[in-house]
């Protein structure tokens, strides 16, 4: 067991990724459920930054972790390590750049989107 298990290692890291994110969406969801929040908040780079964590780093992750499990099944040792490297620097550049993709681009504009939209109201009709 112990084997397959290293030979799937960056398997089971995309995985953990996936699992992670999924716990984290279930942090940030909280603020964004009652429905003034949605109301000023719909619109706005955190609208962006909900959707793009989301989906690629529950959905996008996941099915990542297929295609590193199918590559691994496919491929020899020799050719396993040979390209191991460039799935660890797929790894973490992804994971890298959407957290702060996330951290530093979308939540700071959103929140400055936010403050607007609370000061001077919306943009709609009646907002």
């Amino acid at each position: 067991m112990r084997a397959v298990a290293a030979d799937h290692k960056w398997t089971i890291y995309f995985l953990m990724a996936v699992a992670s994110g999924l716990r984290g969406r279930r942090r940030v969801r909280v603020p964004d459920q009652p429905a003034i929040v949605s109301y000023f908040e719909v619109g706005t780079l955190l609208t962006a930054n909900h959707g793009h964590g989301a989906m690629f780093g529950v959905f996008g992750l996941l099915a990542l972790a297929v295609l590193v499990f199918c590559l691994r099944c496919l491929s020899d040792n020799v050719g396993w390590e040979t390209n191991q490297p460039l799935v660890k620097l797929s790894f973490w550049g992804l994971n890298l750049g959407l957290g702060l993709m996330m951290a530093i681009d979308l939540f700071p504009a959103g929140v400055l989107q936010l403050a607007d939209s609370l000061a001077n109201g919306t943009g709609t009709p009646g907002g």
